[in-house]
C-alpha cells in the first residue's frame, strides 16, 4: 500500500504509525478506497496493516464536540499502549488507545501543534503559531511547562529524550533552521 502526503512517522516495539493528510479522491483507489483523506495507518511488525485510524475504526465526532474528522495531522508519536496525534488545524492533540482504536482524550491548544513527542513521563509539543514548546504530564496531560519566550528560529519539530531533554528543530529562516537543546524546565 503506497501512502503519499506523509507528515510524520513514529515507531515502537510493535507498530509503525504513519500520519498523512490531504489525500485526493483520485488517490483513494484499491486498498485506499475506504480511507479518509487525513488519518493514521498502523503497520504491525509483520508489515501488515493493523488498522486505519479514523473512518472505520475511530470516529472522533463521538468524543469531540468541535471536530468531525482529523483536519491536518502534523505529527504522531507512539507509546506502548497509545498513539498521540497532533492536528495543526484542529489545534489539538488526540490520544488514541492502540488496543481498541478509540479516542481516549483530546488536548486542545491555543496554538498550532506541528510536532509531538513522548517518553515515559512527559509529552512535548511544538507550537508553530507561537513558536513555543509545551510539556505535559504523560498520565494526566496536564501542562507542566512552557518555554518562557518564543524560540527565535521558530519550531517545526520536537523530540523528547528518555531523560527529559527536549530537542527542537527550528523552521527554515535566514539561517536555514537550527536545532536547540532544552532541559526539562525548557531552558536552553
Amino acid at each position: 500500500m503506497l501512502i503519499t502526503n506523509i507528515n510524520r512517522i513514529s515507531v515502537n516495539a510493535r507498530y509503525l504509525a504513519v500520519a498523512y493528510s490531504g489525500l485526493k479522491k483520485e488517490q483513494l483507489k484499491g486498498a485506499l478506497k475506504n480511507m479518509s483523506s487525513t488519518g493514521i495507518i498502523l503497520y504491525g511488525r509483520d508489515q501488515h496493516v493493523v488498522c486505519s485510524i479514523y473512518e472505520k475504526l475511530l470516529d472522533i465526532t463521538k468524543s469531540s464536540s468541535d471536530s468531525s474528522s482529523f483536519r491536518n495531522l502534523s505529527s504522531v508519536a507512539l507509546t506502548d499502549t497509545t498513539c498521540l496525534a497532533a492536528d495543526k488545524d484542529a489545534r489539538c492533540i488526540y490520544e488514541i488507545d492502540l488496543a481498541t482504536s478509540t479516542l481516549m482524550r483530546t488536548l486542545t491548544l491555543d496554538g498550532q501543534p506541528v510536532s509531538v513527542s513522548v517518553n515515559r513521563q512527559l509529552v512535548a509539543c511544538a507550537d508553530a503559531l507561537n513558536s513555543l514548546v509545551y510539556l505535559f504530564d504523560r498520565a494526566s496531560l496536564a501542562m507542566v511547562g512552557r518555554s518562557q519566550a518564543p524560540i527565535k528560529s521558530g519550531v517545526e519539530q520536537v523530540l523528547l529524550s528518555d531523560d527529559n531533554l527536549v530537542f527542537v528543530r527550528g523552521g527554515a529562516n535566514e539561517s536555514g533552521g537550527q536545532v536547540s537543546l532544552l532541559d526539562g524546565s525548557l531552558e536552553n
